[in-house]
């Protein structure tokens, strides 16, 4: 996993990390979900082989969640606020296919649900980590967001120990 906050950063980071690897060869790699930009450790985003996200969240995720919990419960965001997010996210991004930040506002601004820069944020973090949603590179400009599943098929899972291990 590379840090990968800034999209241009992190693919020239990925670049120069690889062997004769240019931007454009990145950026095909984002676009054919071989990279992609989520949040498998930390709140920070990252940039990880699509085929190792998945496990990678599952072992990571746990305990960031478990540390953001003081700071939910600041916000007034709990787990049925949690819930409709899922929910919410997962109708608009099967009808959507994806969406950028101002466009996940306005889901839940209709919704009556706070989207401050720190809710968005946290509900954003949370749902990254919970393996629904992760970047897509681009859309009009924009960083947007997809639902994970529809787009890496990958489902092998390891047990906690094999993650472990492998991770080491």
């Amino acid at each position: 996993a590379l840090q990968a906050q800034d999209l241009a950063q992190s693919m020239r980071a990925i670049g120069l990390r690889t062997q004769d690897c240019t931007y454009s060869d990145v950026e095909h790699a984002m676009n054919a979900w071989e990279i992609i930009r989520t949040r498998t450790m930390r709140g920070t985003l990252h940039a990880v082989a699509a085929s190792d996200a998945r496990r990678m969240t599952k072992f990571l995720a746990p305990r960031v969640l478990a540390k953001s919990t003081a700071r939910a419960k600041e916000l007034e965001l709990d787990e049925d606020i949690f819930a409709e997010c899922r929910e919410l996210f997962s109708k608009a991004l099967v009808w959507w296919k994806q969406f950028t930040r101002n466009e996940m506002k306005e889901v839940l601004e209709d919704a009556k649900i706070l989207s401050t820069e720190q809710h968005g944020y946290h509900i954003l973090r949370r749902l990254a980590q919970e393996w629904l949603i992760c970047m897509w590179p681009i859309k009009e400009k924009e960083q947007a967001f997809v639902l994970v599943d529809e787009r890496i098929t990958d489902k092998k899972f390891l047990k906690w120990d094999e993650a472990l291990a492998e991770l080491t």
